[in-house]
């Protein structure tokens, strides 16, 4: 790199012990396989940090990709109003017609077999096509961002079983749980569960961090606070708001 000498050091490289010679870092970064074989993930630019995780969104998306049902999918962690970081998958399906619900339900099961829970992303946004840029490469800048329900969207809650599904509904990104579902199997993680607590607390009931583990059905829960003798609920009808769903090597080119 002309007059750039320290860009020029950083990328060209004669100091890796594992590639004599001297080599030019890509920035791309892959997998090798105990067979030498290289899977490619993705730039080293577009590494993402979700609550504190440093996040390679291509070993996602290679993830993700060989699920027979996945087309095309993308991974983003944008900031949602009121409920921080979140890491989203931007799916394009092979068959549009296919049971959304059970879907999402076998590719968290499907991911976790395969990456850690950390990378395993709090929700799936089903597209057409994903948007690309003049050149035809993804064009992770338009990506749509899912949408984070309003006041105005949505109505009082009364009972700590609404108040439950609402406040799982919010934090998810999904159109309804069930009074059954187990929210952990639906993509609740422990800081997730935090801001649980906190958004049902506005809703006017109090519960633990303990009390949503030992119970993580909303009517598990909403039977469990009823017949707590220490929780004490809100009798007051409230407006919710919007606040609160390996080894990786540089490549290199010889040069």
């Amino acid at each position: 790199y002309l007059g750039q000498a320290e860009l020029t050091a950083d990328r060209f490289r004669d100091d890796i012990p594992a590639l004599p010679g001297r080599w030019y870092t890509t920035g791309d970064l892959v997998r090798r396989d105990a067979d030498g074989l290289l899977t490619y993930l993705g730039r080293a630019d577009q590494q993402l940090k979700v609550d504190g995780f440093r996040i390679e969104p291509g070993e996602i998306e290679v993830a993700l990709m060989g699920h027979p049902q996945i087309q095309d999918a993308v991974v983003s962690a944008p900031d949602l109003p009121g409920l921080g970081r979140q890491l989203i998958s931007h799916l394009v399906l092979r068959d549009p017609q296919a049971d959304l619900s059970a879907l999402i339900t076998d590719l968290r099961a499907y991911l976790r077999a395969r990456v850690p829970e950390y990378m395993v992303p709090t929700r799936f946004m089903v597209l057409d096509r994903l948007p690309t840029t003049p050149s035809g490469k993804i064009d992770r800048r338009n990506l749509p961002a899912p949408v984070v329900a309003s006041a105005s969207q949505q109505g009082p809650v009364t009972s700590a079983l609404e108040a439950i599904r609402q406040a799982w509904q919010e934090l998810l990104g999904l159109p309804r749980v069930n009074d059954q579902d187990n929210v952990f199997d639906l993509g609740a993680k422990s800081l997730l569960v935090l801001r649980f607590v906190a958004r049902l607390k506005e809703l006017g009931h109090k519960v633990t961090v303990a009390q949503v583990y030992d119970q993580p059905t909303s009517k598990g829960l909403a039977d469990a606070l009823q017949a707590s003798p220490t929780a004490k609920t809100s009798r007051r009808v409230i407006t919710p708001g919007s606040s609160d769903g390996i080894a990786i090597v540089g490549m290199a080119v010889r040069t």
